[in-house]
């Protein structure tokens, strides 16, 4: 869906994108990850066209965006950032409905469609009449999400969408737009810097540094076979953790159930979360309870900590 071909863009006598090659397939979420001024920036706003490159070419669905006057690739390619960018006099239903109109849709349409999207948000219909001032900032995210959607695009581009928010809020929206991704199958390239981020939500990650690519993988692959010194370097030392809550107890083979005097863990647990719990009262090993309230078996920490590694 998304191909870049030996992208290059310069600025002057420094080079921001030296060479990038990759592809987003259809529906997949891929994250840009990397230090500040590594170019992934730059890479993303290069697909639609907010700046022009100097060598190389881009495709959108088999198509190279050059074909296209820059206005109108956009209005098909979602788009939210950081600083949300919503227009302060608009209420959060026409800064929701500014493409749709733009593309000429029927009234009734665009109202349908921004009730959906509220609710696909979770925000309350009532808020169709806010401001943009009256919006706390988590809010206001949820509409720049909604409005990057709302012309059902089959691609969106974010850069850093929650990293003005603070953690809490930031957790949140971060676990809910992964739910949104796997239902509405979008294809997604998100930028970040926060390797959290980035293998929480990444079903790839394309580690970049000094504009070029440095690995492309998911995360356990970056985990379990770093590319290069930087790799393991960039990622830390609790890169293996950071992969353990990308998966539930349920991803790893239950063993027998163990006695009654282990903890008990739902099935939805994080194998961080479980992890956590053993070393915390002091057990080797836990109870997962089904979805019927039983005991369906058990997990040790040999299990959690060697299991993900077998794991794909």
């Amino acid at each position: 869906m998304i191909e870049l071909r030996d992208v290059v863009k310069r600025y002057g006598a420094s080079t921001a994108i030296d060479g990038v090659s990759l592809v987003v397939g259809r529906g997949e979420l891929a994250v840009l990850l990397g230090p500040s001024g590594c170019g992934k920036t730059t890479t993303l706003r290069a697909i639609n066209r907010m700046i022009e490159i100097d060598a190389g070419e881009i495709l959108v669905d088999g198509r190279p965006v050059s074909a296209s006057p820059p206005d109108e690739l956009r209005r098909h390619i979602g788009y939210a950032i950081q600083s949300v960018g919503l227009f302060p006099h608009m209420t959060v239903e026409r800064n929701i409905a500014t493409v749709p109109r733009l593309l000429g849709w029927e009234r009734s349409l665009v109202e349908a469609r921004v009730r959906e999207l509220l609710q696909l948000v979770g925000l309350a219909p009532s808020y169709a009449a806010k401001r943009p001032g009256e919006l706390s900032g988590g809010e206001a995210q949820r509409v720049g999400v909604a409005r990057a959607l709302a012309a059902d695009p089959p691609v969106l581009l974010m850069d850093e969408p929650f990293g003005a928010l603070d953690p809490i809020n930031r957790e949140n929206l971060q676990r809910e737009f992964a739910q949104l991704h796997r239902r509405l199958g979008k294809t997604v390239l998100f930028v970040t810097h926060d390797v959290e981020e980035a293998v929480l939500l990444g079903d790839r990650i394309v580690l970049m540094c000094e504009g070029r690519v440095v690995q492309d993988g998911t995360p356990e692959e970056l985990w379990r076979a770093p590319a290069a010194p930087f790799v393991k370097e960039f990622f830390g030392p609790e890169f293996g953790l950071h992969v353990l809550s990308r998966h539930r107890v349920t991803d790893l083979p239950l063993r027998e159930a163990p006695d009654g005097r282990a903890p008990r863990i739902e099935s939805g647990t994080t194998l961080r979360d479980a992890l956590a719990l053993m070393v915390t009262e002091g057990a080797e090993c836990v109870a997962v309870i089904g979805d019927d309230g039983a005991v369906a078996g058990g997990l040790t920490i040999e299990d959690v900590v060697t299991g993900v590694r077998r794991t794909r």
